[in-house]
């Protein structure tokens, strides 16, 4: 078991290692006459054990064991102590939804804005990764968290909760004042991504926000291209609210490669987005720009096969031998 005492001045090594593991494991448990046992008997109070260099206070944040943190606290425990990877207290209080625990942290002065050391994230930015994780975004955001801090990707917690889907927590950190454009660094907006993972109720609540479905990421790819992504009447849906907003959607962007929304229906063997489209008034003469027009680009996703940098080919489309001929039969409407 790996095991370090970051107290100043202090070895590491004079320190009974029974005491130190004691106390940790004490803390971990919930179990307080253990763990004034285990400093009476001199352990350390900051020491990091285990694989990811935890510390007592660590462990008890993230077992929601508030009064095992409060009598820890009081022992004069590093609120802000980081395990190997980054991760404080609040980290772990926060991911395993113990909202008291963040509480009690950040009054006894918790950095809310520390970042942990794989990805940048903060601990709002972290606990937004995990679905289901509103009422503990709400906690952070109530405290002082920095709603609109990103990772190193630069993900912000909205960006991950409309990624993931969560309506909820989409929900809170809106009303948390969150930027509903505030873009990551391929320049993908909150909204681009809702529309890239097919989520029309994040679409609406980011819309009904004041999001602008006109911002497209460093592709020049606007949220209403990736409704051609989505089959079953997901791409359908999500355009019609898109060009329903109070924006001027243009239904004929180009993106890098001067492929229109409704090209990327016909590459994506979506015969319902296109059919949509050009009855909304997509152009459906335009040529990409190598010439193609959506009817010469029909299923060309299988060209990304394999390729993971690219978006594939969704399921139960253009493997299926009537998808082409839906999607041309629509083209020629």
């Amino acid at each position: 078991m790996k095991l370090m005492c970051l107290i100043q001045g202090e070895d590491p090594h004079r320190l009974a290692l029974r005491e130190n593991t004691a106390l940790w494991q004490a803390a971990k448990d919930g179990d307080l006459p253990a763990v004034e046992a285990a400093l009476d008997a001199g352990a350390c109070l900051d020491v990091h054990v285990g694989k990811f260099g935890t510390t007592p206070l660590q462990e008890a944040a993230g077992a929601g064991h508030e009064h095992i943190v409060r009598f820890l606290l009081q022992r004069g425990a590093d609120v802000n102590a980081q395990s190997s990877q980054g991760s404080t207290a609040l980290f772990r209080a926060a991911i395993f939804r113990h909202g008291g625990v963040v509480r009690i942290l950040a009054a006894e002065g918790a950095d809310l804005e520390v970042r942990r050391g794989f990805d940048g994230a903060t601990a709002l930015v972290a606990a937004a990764a995990f679905v289901g994780n509103a009422e503990i975004v709400g906690v952070l955001i109530d405290v002082g968290a920095d709603v609109d801090a990103a990772n190193d990707a630069g993900s912000t917690a909205l960006f991950l909760a409309a990624q993931h889907g969560d309506e909820e927590t989409v929900a809170v950190l809106i009303n948390g004042g969150a930027d509903v454009d505030k873009a990551r660094s391929n320049g993908a907006t909150p909204l681009v991504i809702a529309a890239q993972e097919g989520t029309p109720g994040v679409i609406r609540l980011l819309l009904d926000a004041g999001a602008d479905p006109t911002i497209a990421n460093n592709f020049r790819t606007t949220p209403l291209h990736l409704t051609g992504f989505r089959l079953g009447g997901v791409g359908e849906e999500m355009a019609g609210m898109l060009l329903a907003s109070a924006f001027n959607v243009d239904i004929d962007a180009m993106d890098e490669d001067g492929r229109t929304p409704l090209m990327w229906a016909a590459r994506f063997g979506n015969a319902g987005v296109a059919r949509f489209l050009l009855e909304e008034g997509a152009d459906g003469s335009a040529v990409d720009g190598a010439g193609r027009s959506a009817a010469a680009l029909v299923c060309t996703c299988v060209e990304n096969e394999g390729d993971m940098a690219k978006l594939q080919c969704p399921s139960s489309g253009c493997e299926l031998p009537a998808t082409a001929s839906e999607v041309l039969e629509a083209l020629r409407q």
